[in-house]
């Protein structure tokens, strides 16, 4: 049986295509719950419940990369539309908290969010592979903090 990947209901990983190109994957440690960007296919987010065997894709396509905040069990997603959102542990609540101002190579702007993690201060750290750098965004911040790579005003990398 082929699931659509915008199915958010439960079912056996069994009955979800086959990954293709898996790329980041995170566990909540609170419940075991593993998430992974299945690239190849359009960017799911696929959320693996080990304790029931159960599967669903809930956040919707085009993802990069996804990482689960552990005090809170929010999940964050980097998209293919250059932002980084939040959602909440069931898939809703969707929020742009960085990026989401088009492509590009300014501070406030993404090519290609590829990488995500947060400290004990809720600040994400985002790897940008096509830019090459690692920007930190701060909580509620409209403009990131370069921490290393290139800077994309002035192609800078002496970071």
């Amino acid at each position: 049986m082929h699931i659509p990947f915008t199915s958010s209901h439960a079912e056996t990983l069994a009955d979800f295509p086959p990954l293709n190109r898996p790329r980041t994957i995170a566990i909540d440690y609170n419940d075991g719950t593993l998430y992974t960007v299945d690239y190849g296919n359009n960017g799911s987010v696929l959320k693996y419940d080990q304790k029931t065997s159960t599967a669903t894709r809930p956040f919707g396509q085009f993802a990069r990369c996804v990482y689960i905040n552990q005090k809170t069990q929010n999940v964050y997603m980097g998209t293919g539309s250059r932002t980084i959102l939040r959602f909440a542990p069931d898939g809703t609540g969707e929020t742009v908290v960085a990026g989401g101002n088009g492509q590009g190579t300014g501070l406030k702007q993404f090519q290609y969010p590829s990488g995500l993690i947060m400290d004990q201060y809720d600040n994400l750290y985002i790897s940008d592979h096509t830019v090459h750098r690692i920007t930190k965004w701060a909580p509620n911040a409209t403009l990131s903090e370069l921490i290393g790579g290139v800077d994309g005003a002035d192609n800078d990398s002496t970071h």
